[in-house]
């Protein structure tokens, strides 16, 4: 082979495996904004016991073909006490199932077609889409133009495979011991986050004539705990219950692996008389991963409930879970009120955290008797902003379970007593809104937090200082329910806040005159002086709803 086309071919390599992994997470992000928020409606109804959330995680890893995004989901309902653990890990074993159905896809139509045929027509159409104004219309585009991706991707691995396998011996590989491709596995699977990408590695390898089927099999169930192990990686510093998880997906592949390991020859020639065929294709490695995490999903099945309560013990308890459901399902009017109550406190507590974080306030510090007003001010605790949206994901999830009961019970009752619901759900809805506000603006704050602009600096620093002066009194709203004791206090600090406001517009207009500020940054402070106002005011409003 020449030296060039040998060069040339590796760099292909390379590109075929770039365009496979970002075909991949645009596909992953596109049926995120297409169907997360429906789907997670779905997997709330469906997961109560551990048979129906195995199908249901089937059913979601079916549909959105990303593991990570219906770990997400199961994170956020887990972490909300929404479901249990023992439902969580039943939902992941299912998606395992469900996560299979890409590779027959790609099996099927991209391993037995041209490139041409199908790749370019489906670019060409994902690229016409971003031209409209339809948002609906072009993130179906971008899920096209991620399947030409992901197709051409995977045309171009199979090309530089073959070429750069076309000087190899191929015998040599035929005698090296399976935990080798097993480790194998393992490893690109570390390297490269995902067992999928290994899996399509070692089905162009093994079309090339490079490896059997038994060792493109055995990579497989290694990168299988390969991806895993990334995940529990990933889980170091999380709260239990997203530990637990990743646990649970380790637990899961790990035991599937080592069963199907040593009776592997077996299962090449199950496949053979199941597949009507001893010459192993594409096909057969996809029908194998079918095969085989069906398997072992009934195997585990049975180990679901206990595995749970040891690793329960064994992770130990969520910090995080002091706001479960309690009101959830019950029927008697006077204890409804009373768990109702009880859970809208654990919002508006997870809210209050939400809230002071946004701006770096540490809220242990906050409330803690023992600092001054002064070193509570500047005590400053950063949080990240993945950190901050995931909180946000589970307040969101929060506010849904509890509306949805809420509203069901005032449509379906007559009786009087319970209308009395209804400042209930207008506390929910503005302690929620309350949250909202500060999600909107977290571009703003993330842009005005790296401001060289002194004035920007100060102005953020009063802003904290403000917050400060108001959460602290809210906290002892919280602390005691009662808000009327409190009230002209609250009021008086809105007000403060109103007037240092309007302050700030004259000491802007003075500033523009002398010098001009970043770009960005004047609509930046404005839109987040705005949206920390209509916080306030909501927050407040939720919390006089509730204790008035």
């Amino acid at each position: 082979m020449h030296i060039m086309e040998w060069w040339f071919s590796l760099w292909a390599f390379f590109a075929g495996l770039a365009m496979f992994v970002f075909g991949m997470n645009v596909l992953e992000d596109s049926i995120h904004d297409l169907w997360y928020q429906q789907l997670r409606k779905w997997l709330s109804r469906n997961v109560n016991t551990r048979l129906k959330s195995m199908f249901a995680g089937t059913i979601l890893a079916g549909i959105l073909q990303s593991g990570t995004i219906v770990s997400t989901m199961v994170i956020a309902f887990a972490w909300a006490w929404l479901l249990s653990l023992a439902s969580g890990i039943g939902v992941i074993v299912g998606a395992n199932v469900g996560g299979t159905f890409l590779s027959v896809i790609i099996a099927k139509l991209w391993f037995g077609y041209s490139i041409s045929t199908w790749a370019l027509p489906l670019l060409a159409i994902g690229w016409i889409t971003q031209f409209f104004r339809n948002k609906h219309i072009k993130l179906i585009g971008q899920l096209v133009l991620a399947f030409g991706l992901l197709l051409f991707g995977i045309g171009y691995l199979k090309d530089s495979v073959e070429v750069l396998t076309a000087g190899l011996n191929v015998a040599q590989y035929a005698t090296m011991g399976r935990y080798i491709f097993f480790l194998g596995g393992i490893i690109m699977a570390l390297l490269l986050h995902s067992s999928g990408t290994t899996t399509i590695i070692a089905m162009t390898a093994m079309v090339s004539g490079l490896i059997s089927f038994e060792q493109t099999i055995i990579t497989m169930l290694g990168a299988s705990i390969g991806s895993s192990l990334v995940s529990l990686y990933v889980s170091r510093g999380w709260s239990p219950i997203k530990r637990q998880i990743a646990y649970a997906h380790v637990w899961f592949n790990m035991l599937g692996s080592l069963l199907f390991l040593p009776f592997t020859p077996l299962v090449a020639d199950f496949m053979g008389i199941f597949l009507w065929s001893n010459n192993m294709s594409a096909d057969s490695v996809a029908w194998f991963q079918v095969f085989y995490n069906v398997v072992a999903a009934l195997i585990v099945y049975p180990l679901i409930g206990p595995r749970a309560r040891l690793m329960e013990r064994f992770v130990g308890s969520d910090e995080h879970q002091d706001y479960q459901l309690v009101s959830i399902g019950q029927s008697k009017h006077g204890k409804y009120y009373e768990l109702l109550n009880q859970d809208i406190t654990m919002f508006i507590k997870k809210i209050f955290k939400f809230n002071v974080q946004n701006i770096s306030i540490d809220q242990k510090t906050l409330l803690n008797d023992e600092y001054t007003l002064s070193e509570k001010h500047y005590a400053v605790k950063y949080i990240q902003a993945d950190k901050l949206r995931e909180d946000y994901d589970v307040i969101s999830t929060i506010e849904e379970s509890l509306l949805h009961e809420l509203l069901k019970r005032l449509h379906d009752s007559n009786d009087k007593q319970d209308k009395a619901l209804y400042p209930f759900y207008e506390s929910i809805q503005h302690v929620a809104y309350s949250a909202k506000a500060w999600e909107d603006a977290r571009e703003y704050i993330t842009l005005l937090q790296s401001s060289d602009n002194l004035m920007i600096r100060e102005r953020m620093q009063t802003l904290r200082e403000d917050m400060i002066d108001l959460y602290i009194i809210l906290s002892e709203v919280i602390t005691h329910e009662s808000f009327s004791r409190r009230k002209k206090k609250i009021e008086r600090v809105i007000d403060r806040i109103t007037h240092s406001n309007e302050e700030l517009l004259d000491l802007l207009g003075k500033h523009l005159h002398r010098q001009a500020m970043p770009k960005g940054e004047l609509s930046s402070l404005l839109h987040l002086i705005s949206a920390i106002q209509r916080s306030h005011k909501s927050f407040v409003r939720g919390m006089e709803e509730l204790w008035q």
